[in-house]
């Protein structure tokens, strides 16, 4: 059964892979590795490496609750996961990298897709903090530094709701899912104008 579950991976991995090649301009990326120095090429190409298994760690210890995975593992379905946010619409990825994690592991969806969205919390929330730390340091307007405090507030406000809600709907998987189901059903009725 394990082998089928590798076979699956590898297979979702090459067609990923196949993908991305495609919008790939095969010209322009010779000519600029050709510009390239090979020492920070390889340089760059081992830091990524080396940031791609620190996510991979990090999920891991997120999921550690739910679904005990190795690090090896967390990595490679992030990285599947951030392949195919490159070629599917709306990061879907994430979801692709959630259907995997029950296919492998047996976790729970919705719960995966929880732990995916304590990351991106976590990402918003550095991200809120470097955008202040940059403005604080080289200035900028008003109506910057009222983004910078608008987009830290909206980061914090989701942190603590997670830190007091997440307990309770993890205890409560039923909750999790309702939660879930509502949320879809608010896109839903956001999405309809549009479509109307």
């Amino acid at each position: 059964m394990k082998w089928r579950r590798s076979l699956i991976g590898l297979a979702v991995s090459a067609i990923f892979i196949v993908l991305l090649l495609r919008q790939v301009n095969g010209p322009e990326l010779r000519e600029a590795f050709a510009a390239a120095s090979p020492g920070w090429l390889a340089a760059a190409f081992a830091i990524y490496l080396g940031a791609l298994w620190l996510r991979g760690l990090r999920w891991r210890l997120v999921l550690r609750g739910a679904t005990p995975i190795s690090t090896n593992d967390a990595t490679a379905l992030v990285v599947i996961g951030y392949a195919a946010n490159n070629v599917l619409p709306v990061r879907a990825g994430e979801l692709v990298r959630a259907q995997l994690l029950h296919e492998r592991h047996g976790a729970d969806r919705v719960a995966s897709l929880g732990t995916i969205l304590v990351e991106r919390v976590f990402d918003g929330l550095v991200l809120a903090l470097f955008l202040a730390g940059t403005i604080a340091l080289a200035g900028g307007s008003g109506v910057l530094r009222l983004l910078a405090a608008v987009t830290g507030a909206i980061f914090v406000a989701i942190a603590l709701a997670l830190l007091v809600g997440g307990p309770r709907l993890a205890d409560n998987p039923g909750a999790a899912r309702r939660s879930a189901a509502a949320a879809r059903e608010a896109a839903g009725r956001g999405d309809a104008p549009r479509r109307g």
